[in-house]
């Protein structure tokens, strides 16, 4: 029997990592897979659910994507992969959390498969973020380590060049300037808006030196690139800040 160009798309997506297809492939391929399902896959499938769910943050829609998160009317049963949507999702939303949250979420890391060190890396990534909002700075580190040490068996560049930019931004945070600096240098390549990502952390050097100036000069510019692109919540509220102290 031929197949049709749904059912070609669906196993595309299945044979080249379910969830993972975005960090396999990159982030723009999602969406002519997306475009060639019918539009009402993701209700009963919960890995293209989270396929579309990632590819709407990545285009900067976090809070619609959050609506299918929350669409009541899915016809799949909810599996420890929905957890682990949700904590993703939490992450460019911005949303408050609790040691009640990071509890929940701790568990995802004995239930995630072993053998996708790439998937247990964006837990260690996302848990990283989530300890740096509570204030839990050893365990961010600790988690960011772990992150690291995932992608790097995964092979994912990446990511880990990223995780090395939020390292960074923790260095800053507990004022260790020296050694943020140090981090930013081991960032290495740009992928997208990592540039600004790493200017802002820059920035926020700066501002502990006393170079007020720096930030006038910068803080307009990079508003600018974080809204227009793929923005990381924590780093965009504390460019404001301090833009505003600073002014």
């Amino acid at each position: 029997m031929v197949q049709s160009d749904s059912d070609l798309a669906l196993e595309a997506f299945r044979q080249g990592g379910g969830i993972l297809y975005p960090f396999r492939h990159g982030y723009p391929a999602p969406g002519a897979l997306l475009d060639t399902m019918p539009a009402s896959t993701w209700r009963g499938d919960e890995a293209v659910l989270g396929e579309l769910m990632l590819h709407l943050v990545k285009q900067g829609q976090a809070a619609r994507a959050k609506s299918y998160l929350r669409a009541a009317d899915v016809r799949f049963r909810k599996t420890d992969l929905f957890d682990f949507l949700e904590l993703l999702l939490a992450l460019p939303m911005g949303e408050p959390v609790s040691d009640r949250n990071v509890t929940a979420w701790r568990r995802l890391e004995r239930s995630l498969p072993v053998a996708e060190p790439l998937l247990l890396g964006l837990d260690y990534n996302a848990m990283m973020a989530m300890s740096v909002r509570l204030g839990h700075f050893i365990e961010a580190r600790v988690a960011g380590q772990q992150a690291i040490s995932c992608c790097r068996e995964d092979g994912h560049v990446y990511l880990e060049h990223f995780i090395h930019i939020l390292l960074a931004d923790l260095d800053v945070i507990e004022g260790r300037l020296h050694r943020a600096e140090r981090g930013l240098a081991q960032a290495g390549v740009s992928y997208s808006n990592e540039d600004a990502l790493i200017e802002v952390i820059r920035s926020a050097i700066a501002y502990e030196r006393g170079d007020l100036e720096h930030i006038r000069r910068e803080a307009d510019g990079l508003r600018t690139s974080q809204l227009g692109g793929d923005s990381w919540s924590e780093l965009f509220f504390q460019l404001a800040r301090i833009a505003v102290l600073s002014a």
